[in-house]
């Protein structure tokens, strides 16, 4: 985490700023019906990785408090710790790009070895997988950094993880199951 602490720029921005779930899937080609509907409501944060940011070049992240504090009163939980929690998951998104956690370039190379002959590739590229995987291990990596924290923190951080979508609870399967983040690949 420190080397990314001065390599990313965190900005709070409004509620009316923040991007849906809806927006990534649509660049992906799906249809609506392809969207799974718990991405419709707003983000809290967002990870914006440097090769998608043209104008300063630096990796940002953007949260917005008004959101955050709103999901905290509805969970019953802390503020203070879904701050942190939405933030911890954020720079996740920046350390799997780090360490190449979850590797594109090394998914297309899979995909090429599974050639079965001139253009009859089998592509098991699938951006809802991808989202699961990515936001699965946002959320596992987040975990591992509460572990050492006050029980009464522990169970605000699951309340609030148990209450996202179904892509993003998947990473207490993996926290519980002692998943090596690295072995995704």
């Amino acid at each position: 985490f420190n080397f990314l602490l001065s390599q990313i720029t965190v900005y709070l921005v409004r509620e009316e700023e923040m991007p849906t779930m809806i927006e990534y899937f649509k660049s992906k080609d799906l249809s609506d019906d392809e969207i799974p509907q718990a991405t419709i409501s707003k983000a809290l944060g967002c990870y914006y990785p440097m090769y998608r940011i043209i104008e300063n070049k630096k990796i940002q992240i953007i949260i917005c408090p008004e959101l955050i504090e709103q999901t905290a009163k509805s969970m019953g939980i802390d503020k203070n710790v879904a701050y942190v929690k939405v933030i911890i998951h954020e720079f996740a998104h920046a350390v799997m790009d780090e360490r190449n956690i979850i590797s594109r370039e090394k998914y297309n190379e899979d995909v090429i070895k599974l050639d079965k002959g001139p253009g009859n590739k089998i592509n098991f590229y699938n951006p809802l997988f991808e989202f699961v995987m990515e936001e699965s291990i946002a959320n596992y990596l987040t975990l591992l950094k509460f572990q050492t924290s006050t029980s009464s923190i522990q169970k605000d951080v699951y309340r609030f993880i148990d209450n996202q979508p179904e892509a993003y609870r998947f990473g207490i399967k993996q926290f519980e199951a002692h998943v090596k983040a690295c072995k995704w690949r």
